[in-house]
This record gives C-alpha cells, sequence and structure tokens, in this order.
C-alpha cells in the first residue's frame, strides 16, 4: 500500500521533490488484527501515521486488569508525544484492533521536516496540544462521569454528520476496556438505554433513536 500525502495533515504541504526522499526513509507495514504495534518500554524512533485501521493503548496488568487509554484511527498519528521525550519509549502497549496499515517516518527525518517546513512544524506542534488536552480530559472523565455519559460521548465524537449510527471497528469487549467497565456492565447500560428508547443497537452498529 502506498501512502496518499494529501490526506495527512502532517504531509499534505510536502513540496512534491520531498516526496521520493521522504520515500526512501520511511517504511509501510501491514499489522493483522489483535497483534502488537509496540510494547511497553519498548523504543520509539519513529512517527507512526495511521494509514487504515485502528488500533488502541493499554498498559500492561500483571493482575490482569485491562483498560483501554485511547484509541486511533485513520490519519491519526502515534509516537508524536514521546519521540523526543528524555526515555523516548512507549509507556505502554499499542494494539491493532483491526488489520491496519502503518507508516514509519524516522526520527532523523521528523528533525528534517521540523527544521525545513513550517507548515509540517507548526501541525506537528498542534498535534501534541491536542493530544495533552485530550489526555487532560480524558483523566478528568475517567473519573466524573457515568457510563452512560461516556457512551454518548463516544456517539457523539465518532458519529459522521449525515448518519447517527456507530458501527464498531473494535469489539464490545474493548469498548467495554475503554470506558474502564467490564464488559457485561456495558451490556446492561446499552440495554437499559434501549428499553428507555434513547438508542437502537445490533454487534456491529449503535445508533440513536
Amino acid at each position: 500500500m502506498k501512502i496518499d500525502y494529501s490526506h495527512h495533515v502532517l504531509l499534505d504541504k510536502i513540496p512534491i521533490e520531498m516526496i521520493p526522499i521522504i520515500d526512501a526513509k520511511a517504511s509501510i507495514r501491514c499489522v493483522p488484527a489483535g497483534s502488537f504495534i509496540h510494547l511497553e518500554d519498548e523504543r520509539c524512533d519513529a512517527l507512526e501515521l495511521i494509514v487504515e485501521g485502528q488500533v488502541h493503548v493499554e498498559p500492561s496488568d500483571r493482575f490482569g486488569k485491562e483498560k483501554i487509554i485511547t484509541t486511533y484511527g485513520k490519519g491519526d498519528v502515534v509516537g508524536l508525544n514521546i519521540l523526543f521525550s528524555s526515555e523516548s519509549v512507549y509507556p505502554m502497549n499499542i494494539i491493532s484492533d483491526t488489520q491496519s496499515w502503518i507508516y514509519s517516518l524516522p526520527k532523523s527525518m521528523v528533525i528534517h521536516l521540523l527544521e525545513t517546513n513550517n507548515h509540517f512544524c507548526h501541525s506537528f506542534l498542534r498535534i501534541l496540544s491536542d493530544n495533552s488536552t485530550q489526555l487532560g480530559r480524558a483523566v478528568k472523565d475517567e473519573f466524573s462521569k457515568t457510563l452512560r455519559e461516556k457512551i454518548i460521548d463516544y456517539m457523539d465524537k465518532n458519529a459522521k454528520t449525515d448518519d447517527t449510527s456507530i458501527h464498531f471497528h473494535t469489539s464490545k469487549t474493548n469498548l467495554a476496556k475503554l470506558f474502564g467497565v467490564a464488559r457485561t456492565s456495558l451490556s446492561r447500560e446499552l440495554q437499559k438505554m434501549r428499553q428507555e428508547g434513547l438508542i437502537e443497537y445490533d454487534r456491529n452498529t449503535i445508533r440513536f433513536r
């Protein structure tokens, strides 16, 4: 698979003469569903763009408790927050929910683009700031929102403007881990919301009535 730079905010303003140079340094790989993309404490030496698919981030837990911290989908960037940190290691596991195509841009090329391309630099800093803001909101939501509020927020965030249906790109088990609850708790709350006439759902979709 070949990446279309025009679909990625970090690379959509790259001069055409730079593309062969970047392609020579970058790489793209296919990761099967359910596979680890990176393990906790693995060194981060590249910026990664999700060309297709969906992945999630979860910590290792020796007690067997599973919790998804966040998810990334097509067009999102992985590793941006830690590439230039003092340790530069992944603090958690990154796992592919679906078959995913991952484009890797080595650190040396990221540095070159930051120094020579204003659009790339500005987009990099904006995404970095957005990620920090989202992390703060996620921590706040974890302690302040009910499961129902988390479900509604998830639907609001992922529904397309012309369609109120959410098509699951991940299992309900992973969705439960994203909300920090047991799968049975999620199923119970979805059933209550359906009984109250708020939503309809099946194994593949969930939608507002």
